[in-house]
């Protein structure tokens, strides 16, 4: 399975730093995705269908995240990594990961069971009420304006969607941004 520097950074961003919840402080390798959560988000990159069943794990696998962001470190920008099982890698402690320049880093599995994480999707299985485009700087603004500005970092935020054709209004306290939806 192949991935970039940049789809690892996106998941690693949800994996768990809590040391007492270790089966967080990884990420899942299943078929074809790597899949991060800390309980509270989840990230999720799918390598589409074209993967052959040679180039995954033949069951999932945690793979420490400490591990994958020292090898993300050593990724340039632009390289894809590969991650396969590799028959010299010592038992299943370990998966071999290929950086594209052919170097290879062997990466920590966890022993744990990692959470059900299909069922958060039940809730968007099938096809959506409605579908919104929106400038993702935009929204990353308007978040950050009403942690700043409503003094409450860390706490949570309301964010409202009423329609495809909407603005999508993010409250927080006595703050409120709006972001216009993009049209087609």
């Amino acid at each position: 399975m192949d991935f970039t520097k940049t789809e690892l950074e996106a998941v690693l961003f949800a994996a768990s730093k809590d040391g007492s919840r270790f089966n967080l402080n990884g990420v899942l390798v299943e078929k074809a995705r790597i899949i991060a959560t800390d309980g509270h988000r989840l990230h999720m990159v799918d390598a589409g269908d074209d993967v052959l069943p040679s180039e995954v794990p033949s069951k999932p696998v945690i793979l420490a995240r400490t591990d994958l962001i020292d090898l993300k470190r050593s990724i340039k920008n632009g390289d894809r990594v590969t991650m396969k099982p590799d028959p010299e890698v010592r038992g299943s402690e370990l998966v071999r990961v290929i950086v594209a320049d052919g170097k290879h880093s062997d990466v920590t599995v966890i022993d744990g069971e990692y959470p059900k994480y299909r069922q958060v999707f039940k809730s968007t299985e099938g096809k959506p009420t409605a579908t919104i485009t929106i400038n993702a700087h935009y929204l990353k603004d308007a978040c950050m304006a009403v942690i700043k500005a409503g003094g409450h970092r860390g706490s949570a935020m309301k964010l409202e969607v009423f329609d495809e054709l909407s603005p999508i209004r993010i409250t927080s306290g006595p703050v409120t941004c709006v972001v216009m939806p993009l049209r087609a």
